[in-house]
């Protein structure tokens, strides 16, 4: 108890000055605070901006790429392709023309499984993949054995 009526003395004698003093520098580390804040939001303001101009940019430039594309190949044909690549590696191709559960986007598509030796069969699907609208999905591999399910998109007419 002697110490808290230490304190309460030293409460008592206290004057205006001092506690003139004492509230000018609670004012000041409150002023300082506060500035220091208002820079960290700033500084956040500005990279918040700077990252959706920069995603502005992104999307005006894959506008401008996805329009100068040219119209998807006709499926039949993009078909034809994808055999004579699967023939050219000596693939096993099992035809699936209503796999409707397996393909599920805006554009007409076959559906097929590719199988054969693992190396062999990467390389087709690269070379498919650059000549032809492919979808890979599915693939197991099994030592130097690997199967794929894929399916062709395409348009109609062409």
């Amino acid at each position: 108890m002697k110490h808290y009526s230490n304190f309460f003395q030293l409460v008592k004698f206290w004057g205006i000055a001092h506690w003139s003093i004492l509230m000018f520098f609670v004012l000041a580390l409150s002023v300082i605070l506060v500035k220091r804040n208002q820079e960290r939001i700033s500084i956040l303001n500005s990279h918040e901006n700077e990252s959706v101009h920069q995603d502005i940019f992104l999307y005006r430039e894959k506008i401008t790429e996805l329009s100068s594309l040219s119209e998807v190949p006709n499926l039949h044909l993009s078909w034809v392709k994808s055999k004579v690549i699967i023939n050219k590696y000596k693939l096993i191709l099992s035809q699936n023309y209503h796999a409707n559960d397996i393909y599920r986007g805006p554009l007409l598509n076959w559906s097929g499984n590719i199988s054969g030796p693992t190396i062999i069969l990467l390389s087709a699907m690269k070379e498919m993949q650059k000549k032809v609208p492919a979808y890979f999905y599915g693939i197991r591999i099994n030592g130097d054995h690997a199967e794929i399910d894929f399916s062709i998109v395409g348009g109609g007419d062409e």
